[in-house]
């Protein structure tokens, strides 16, 4: 099988896998949603099995074994990144759309009493729980769903657009497939943003690509560095563990997140981007490592 092939293998296998799941998850609903999202996560890793007839860097080149000598700040940055990234961001959000700021954390509440239900621990307390959470054992636990992806997409698909269009387009354009591999849900179930923004699902279309562009980028950066596909798969772990904690000081009845403050928003995703474009103009020739 040619590169092209191999490539056309492992993209039809990512999606038509990736977005059967979305579908079966939005049909089933309830937990069974978040099960098939999970499980959806692995349609990348499947992708390069399927295309490349394993998994070993013999017939991949994907880097497995961590090193660390050299590269234990690069880790440190891949787990404590995503926090400062989000808060990075939901400060830029909060400042520009002040009144959307609710420091009482009453959306918490009211969600809770729509769904009939009691708050086992006061709004504030949730949130330095989760913020705990998001900087400790979560990034860990999340590592192991988000290293299907990032199998597919930093392990394989990066470099082959990179060696196919040069860095820059290659890593961009790599984004925005990864971004356009989340449409059916946001598009049919208002996945990461809502539903009810103006010309609703195409902002959150545009925005998931965008930001799925520049946190590529920085995942990039991180597997080039470090030779490992272990430590974008820490950065995603993180990066999904962190993203929401802007949303608990969210004003109720805001209409969608399309803008922030997860750093998927447009605004809130600022401090994301301007790191993004700045390891971009770096132009630093990547180490490999093992």
């Amino acid at each position: 099988m040619t590169d092209k092939k191999r490539f056309w293998c492992f993209f039809a296998v990512t999606f038509g896998l990736g977005w059967l799941m979305q579908g079966l998850g939005m049909l089933l609903g309830g937990v069974w949603f978040t099960v098939c999202v999970s499980v959806s996560m692995f349609a990348p890793l499947a992708g390069v099995l399927v295309s490349h007839g394993g998994l070993k860097k013999a017939r991949t080149g994907i880097g497995w074994k961590p090193v660390m000598p050299g590269n234990f700040r690069r880790y440190l940055a891949a787990w404590f990144g995503p926090m400062v990234l989000s808060v990075l961001g939901a400060a830029v959000f909060y400042a520009l759309l002040p009144a959307r700021f609710d420091g009482s954390m009453s959306a918490l509440l009211a969600q809770a009493e729509a769904a009939g239900q009691e708050l086992p621990f006061p709004p504030a307390v949730l949130a330095a729980v989760s913020f705990f959470q998001a900087i400790s054992y979560a990034p860990f636990i999340n590592m192991l769903l988000a290293v299907g992806e990032e199998t597919g997409w930093r392990g394989y698909m990066a470099p082959y657009l990179t060696a196919r269009f040069g860095r820059v387009k290659g890593l961009i354009l790599t984004g925005a497939i990864w971004g356009a591999w989340h449409w059916p849900i946001i598009a049919l179930a208002g996945y990461n943003f809502g539903t009810g923004y103006p010309a609703y699902p195409l902002p959150g279309l545009f925005a998931m690509c965008v930001s799925c562009a520049a946190l590529g980028v920085l995942l990039s950066f991180l597997y080039e560095k470090t030779g490992c596909v272990w430590a974008p798969a820490l950065g995603h772990g993180a990066f999904n563990a962190a993203a929401g904690i802007g949303a608990f000081f969210l004003a109720p009845g805001t209409a969608s997140t399309v803008l922030g403050p997860t750093p998927l928003g447009l605004l809130a995703g600022l401090p994301m981007y301007a790191l993004a474009v700045w390891v971009l103009l770096r132009k630093r020739t990547p180490e490999k490592n093992g």
